[in-house]
């Protein structure tokens, strides 16, 4: 019977222990959510700006369209959350035309990089099992938007394929290395409003395709703002 009790006992640490060090995991990629401008073929120069807050952090996003079917964006965004931060930047370039009078296609592609870091664990209470990790990292991508666009709404789906490479990458647990993976993200915003001032909010869902990632990332973000929009 004692042989008995100190096994399930033994049994039970190890089970406590693995379930600690399987949630003992950090987060390196937060993807940011698709710059979707939805610009009019109407031959005007077009300026969208936005401002928004979610699970990526603080987002800031421009796009601007110099002539007809041309568009260009720049997107930041700045994440910290209790021991997790992210900075991350991006342009892009690419093309839109109108399906029929309210629907829009775009084509994008571009170039973003960013670094990362997070710590997780029962830091400052058994500080040797707290897990560390940094990482520095580029992502080419791909997307194409596609919404339905009036004066006082805006819905869009947009299909981002990321490929992101971790050029640095450090760890606790494991040596300095590299990762790569791709990942395709696809997205859905909705805006509301007038022609020059809306409210939106957005949701993106990664998903790997390739590569085996040696860093932690989230599977969805969200976020809310407001879009700010001239025409001349």
């Amino acid at each position: 019977m004692k042989n008995f009790c100190a096994r399930f006992i033994v049994c039970l640490a190890l089970l406590a222990l693995s379930v600690y060090f399987s949630s003992c995991y950090t987060v390196l990629y937060t993807a940011n959510q698709p710059n979707m401008p939805l610009f009019k073929s109407d031959n005007k120069q077009q300026i969208k700006a936005e401002a928004s807050f979610g699970t990526a952090g603080m987002e800031g996003k421009i796009a601007y369209s110099p002539v007809k079917h041309l568009g260009l964006f720049f997107n930041g965004s700045f994440l910290t959350k209790n021991e997790r931060k992210q900075y991350f930047r991006e342009v892009g370039i690419g093309g839109y035309s109108n399906i029929d009078k309210s629907i829009v296609f775009e084509m994008y592609g571009g170039y973003g990089y960013g670094t990362s870091s997070d710590t997780a664990g029962l830091v400052g209470v058994f500080s040797e099992f707290s897990r560390s990790s940094y990482g520095a990292f580029n992502r080419w991508f791909l997307q194409s938007n596609i919404g339905y666009v009036t004066n006082n709404f805006e819905g869009g789906f947009a299909m981002r394929i990321s490929n992101v490479k971790f050029t640095t990458l450090k760890d606790s647990y494991i040596p300095s290395s590299t990762s790569e993976c791709t990942f395709f993200e696809p997205s859905l915003v909705g805006k509301i409003g007038n022609e020059n001032l809306k409210f939106f909010g957005s949701v993106t869902f990664p998903m790997r395709l390739s590569g085996t990632p040696l860093f932690g990332f989230d599977t969805y973000t969200l976020t809310m703002g407001v879009q700010g929009a001239i025409s001349f």
